[in-house]
């Protein structure tokens, strides 16, 4: 979620060329979909991946191997880097994976947020998503005040929540960050296919049984992508 529209930034350039943005994430099917805009955009992009290979973004461009969980592999990997959209993360219906979700989504977004401050980026730009907050509590729109999920609620949406505020330690050390808080994605580009990708061909191919009441709100990825870029451009330091 973005609050308001500030002032549009300029993008700096070092002796006249210009900067790196970076994109963590980059194999998954957003970050995928932001990778080949970035360069349909004529920007210089450096992909950061966390599975063993890249995969087919459609573009050609340089790659990088880490692990957020472990703070050496980022050792000098937003040298040089104007930006970043941060997207690495686990999505999980089946609980904290062994521990594996905290320390992705919370302790991750702290150890890449404390490197790119290291090097001085501009932006950073966070993917967290609208599990940040309370969905079971009935009734109004959420927005950035709404409450956030109370102990109890799955692991996935209390560590996004975590992650948001481990953010924010690192946006009080100094780092400029705004959050962006998606709802459902869906759209092109998702050869793997993403969950709900796959549950939308699912559907239309008639392979799921009964579709229960209930309603929940879908965002396209080309929409999310440009709402991102905006963020960079115009969003408020920590909203």
């Amino acid at each position: 979620m973005i609050s308001h529209d500030g002032p549009a930034r300029t993008r700096p350039t070092r002796e006249g060329a210009p900067l790196t943005t970076i994109v963590t994430g980059a194999d998954g099917y957003v970050g995928a979909n932001l990778v080949r805009e970035l360069v349909a955009r004529g920007r210089s992009v450096r992909a950061l991946i966390g599975g063993a290979d890249p995969p087919d973004w459609g573009v050609e461009v340089p790659w990088q191997r880490i692990d957020v969980r472990e703070p050496d592999s980022l050792e000098r990997a937003f040298d040089g880097a104007e930006s970043v959209f941060h997207l690495a993360a686990v999505i999980s219906i089946t609980g904290d994976q062994g521990g594996l979700v905290p320390a992705v989504n919370v302790d991750g977004v702290g150890h890449v947020a404390e490197a790119a401050l290291r090097a001085g980026v501009g932006r950073f730009v966070h993917f967290s998503s609208v599990h940040a907050f309370d969905l079971m509590k009935p009734g109004g729109a959420i927005d950035e005040g709404s409450d956030r999920p109370p102990t109890g609620h799955p692991s996935y949406d209390r560590s996004k929540a975590a992650g948001e505020a481990r953010l924010r330690e690192v946006i009080a050390q100094g780092l400029d960050a705004v959050v962006l808080n998606p709802t459902g994605i869906f759209g092109p580009v998702d050869p793997a296919p993403s969950r709900i990708g796959q549950l939308f061909r699912d559907v239309v191919r008639r392979r799921v049984p009964a579709v229960p009441t209930g309603g929940f709100n879908w965002i396209d990825v080309r929409d999310l992508i440009d709402t991102a870029l905006r963020a960079e451009e115009r969003g408020q330091r920590g909203t």
